[in-house]
């Protein structure tokens, strides 16, 4: 679970304890209900859970900008993190 994951890498997101970040953005993916084929093959509702444990974005109060967290590699990196508004 998302939880489970959190906890797993709370030392790396906490840069080794030494600053909490005050916000953690996991993405969401919307279901998409349609009976055209096309459209489901390439919707968000095909990514598996995994697409949830790859990148995450992190808001630290020291820092103006998101940070993003490469779950795979247990590293913070500097990126652009954009949202997309409905």
């Amino acid at each position: 679970t998302i939880l489970s994951v959190l906890a797993e890498n709370y030392v790396y997101l906490t840069r080794h304890l030494s600053m909490t970040p005050i916000e953690i953005f996991v993405p969401v993916y919307e279901e998409v209900e349609t009976d055209c084929a096309t459209v489901r093959m390439v919707a968000p509702n095909q990514i598996d859970d995994k697409g949830y444990y790859n990148y995450w974005g992190l808001y630290f109060e020291a820092e103006d900008e998101a940070l993003i967290y490469d779950l795979n590699n247990k590293k913070i990196i500097r990126g652009d993190l954009n949202l997309l508004n409905q």
